[in-house]
Formats: C-alpha cells, sequence, structure tokens
C-alpha cells in the first residue's frame, strides 16, 4: 500500500499539489524539488516509524496572550 509520501515521486502529482497550493515552481527546478520532497520522505521515515501509544497525551497548546509590561522584569 502506498502512503501519501510515495505519491510524491509519481508523475503529475507535485505538479497538480503545487497547483492547488497556488504555488509556481519552474519546469526547470521541478525536478530539484521532487528530489528534496523524497529526501525528506527518507529523512522521516525512522520518526514515523516510532507508535505512539494511545495513552500518551499531547502538549498544550501554546496561546500567546498580551504583553503585560513589568512582568518579566526582576
Amino acid at each position: 500500500m502506498k502512503g501519501l509520501g510515495d505519491c510524491v515521486v509519481e508523475s503529475g502529482f507535485l505538479e497538480t499539489a503545487a497547483e492547488m497550493a497556488g504555488l509556481a515552481i519552474l519546469a526547470e527546478n521541478i525536478d530539484g524539488v521532487r528530489a528534496h520532497l523524497e529526501r525528506m520522505r527518507e529523512m522521516a521515515k525512522p520518526l514515523m516509524a516510532v507508535a505512539i501509544p494511545d495513552e500518551v497525551e499531547s502538549a498544550p497548546v501554546f496561546e500567546a496572550g498580551v504583553f503585560e509590561p513589568g512582568v518579566f522584569e526582576p
């Protein structure tokens, strides 16, 4: 079974995805972009192979607040 990462190397997928995202990739750069995506896929394989148990809690979401003057002063 192919994952999304496998689709990147297939003809037409990268071009279609770029168009849908509103990105313009010059024809002379498409092979380089494809090569970078393939390399990133290879780099991500060990990370994606780690199974995370369902019991693991997600980290809290950071929400920026309003800066209060004097809060960080000693």
